[in-house]
């Protein structure tokens, strides 16, 4: 389910496309490092980091497969 929302959302595929990969795979991981903290700070249940971890990952995933589709059409990365 997450991996559709990133791929049919216009906003996260332009960001993407503009980003490079280390820094959407740097942001990713602060984001996942935040819902941690967020969920230790207020003592919420583990599945808020859980579902920020799934949907992050299908952002870093769909950076990195434009990465290989470019690499396939020799273009330089």
């Amino acid at each position: 389910m997450c991996q559709v929302i990133v791929v049919k959302s216009v906003k996260i595929m332009q960001f993407l496309k503009r980003t490079a990969a280390s820094a959407v795979t740097l942001q990713g991981m602060l984001v996942i490092a935040v819902a941690i903290a967020i969920c230790i700070g207020f003592k919420i249940t583990w599945i808020l980091a859980a579902i920020v971890t799934i949907f992050e990952c299908s952002i870093i995933s769909a950076k990195y497969r434009l990465v290989f589709e470019d690499m396939e059409k020799g273009k330089k990365v």
